[in-house]
C-alpha cells in the first residue's frame, strides 16, 4: 500500500536530476546574459558625439560594443516632416532643423499589416514614423578630411513586417567590425 503512494526510486531521480538541470541550465544562461549586456546604457551625452551642421547642433548618445569599444549613437533622425494630418497624402517635406537637436530615442514603428511574433515585444507603431538611426564607430573626433566608413542597413521584413528596433537589429556587433 505504502509503494502506491510514492513514486519509484527511479522517478524521484529523475525528477530531481531535471529540478538540477533547469537549475543549472537557469544560472549559467543568466551569468551568461549578464555578462554580454553592453556596459553603457546609451546615457552619457559627452561631447564625444556631438556633429555640428549648417542648421545647428546634433547630439548623440556616447554607447559601448560588446567587446568595450565606443560609438556614437543618433537615434530618431526624422529625415522629412511627418506624414500626418494635412501632409498625410502630400509629398514629403523636408525636415526644417535649427538649434540643438537631441538624438538619442528610437522612433514608432511604422503601422505593421501583421502582429509581431509571440518571441519579440510588441511594436509601438505611428504614422510618425519616418526616421534615421546613425551609428559611427570611434567619438567623432578626426581631422576635417578624414571620412568615417558608413554601412548602410535596411531591415528585412517584404515591407509588411520590420522596423529598427535595436533590440532586434542593435549596432553592436557591426559598429566592432
Amino acid at each position: 500500500m505504502a509503494n502506491e503512494r510514492w513514486p519509484s526510486a527511479k522517478c524521484r531521480l529523475l525528477v530531481v536530476v531535471s529540478i538540477t538541470l533547469t537549475l543549472l541550465v537557469t544560472l549559467v544562461m543568466t551569468l551568461s546574459l549578464s555578462d554580454s549586456a553592453p556596459p553603457n546604457d546609451g546615457t552619457d551625452t559627452s561631447s564625444a558625439c556631438m556633429v555640428a551642421f549648417d542648421r545647428g547642433l546634433a547630439i548623440g548618445s556616447l554607447r559601448q560594443t560588446y567587446g568595450g569599444s565606443s560609438y556614437c549613437a543618433y537615434e530618431g533622425i526624422p529625415y522629412v516632416q511627418p506624414p500626418v494630418g494635412k501632409l498625410r497624402f502630400e509629398d514629403p517635406q523636408p525636415y526644417q532643423f535649427e538649434d540643438v537637436w537631441l538624438f538619442q530615442n528610437v522612433s514608432k514603428a511604422c503601422p505593421q499589416a501583421y502582429e509581431a511574433p509571440a518571441h519579440l515585444a510588441p511594436l509601438e507603431t505611428s504614422e510618425d514614423c519616418l526616421y534615421l538611426n546613425v551609428y559611427g564607430g570611434g567619438t567623432g573626433k578626426r581631422p576635417d578630411d578624414a571620412l568615417w566608413p558608413v554601412m548602410v542597413w535596411i531591415h528585412g521584413g517584404s515591407f509588411v513586417v520590420g522596423s529598427a528596433q535595436t533590440d532586434i537589429f542593435g549596432p553592436e556587433f557591426l559598429v566592432e567590425k
